[in-house]
């Protein structure tokens, strides 16, 4: 996997990839103004790089998640650390303001698409 980044400042709203040869991304990190976000290896059925806080609409038939075995749209995000995960990242589903950690043997990169992040479009995962 290439490590890719990108920060978003909460001062001007603005999103940015990073190049961490010439960003100091411990710095950002430890920036009020900034929140630095790591690539997670994964891509969106378009073939967009998946970020850690990238919103999805993600298509399920698992029965336990979907109830029945119906296909179902989530919205779920991209966390690091959060729940138990092998990669340090899961896919969580935001159900009545609760979150469960979606197992990556259901993933599938053709039922995944970006439709925002948590810090340009918070509105997106309340909806």
């Amino acid at each position: 996997m290439k490590y890719k980044f990108r920060a978003y400042n909460k001062e001007t709203g603005k999103m940015i990839l990073l190049d961490p040869l010439q960003w100091p991304l411990r710095v950002l990190d430890e920036e009020e103004n900034w929140k630095v976000m790591m690539f997670t290896g994964l891509l969106d059925r378009h073939g967009k790089d998946i970020y850690e806080g990238d919103i999805l609409k993600w298509k399920c038939s698992h029965g336990a998640i979907s109830g029945g075995g119906k296909v179902k749209l989530h919205k779920v995000t991209i966390e690091w650390g959060h729940l138990t995960s092998a990669h340090g990242y899961s896919l969580t589903i935001h159900k009545g303001g609760e979150k469960y950690a979606v197992e990556k043997s259901y993933w599938n990169k053709e039922d995944r698409e970006i439709i925002g992040n948590i810090y340009e479009n918070p509105e997106l995962i309340k909806a």
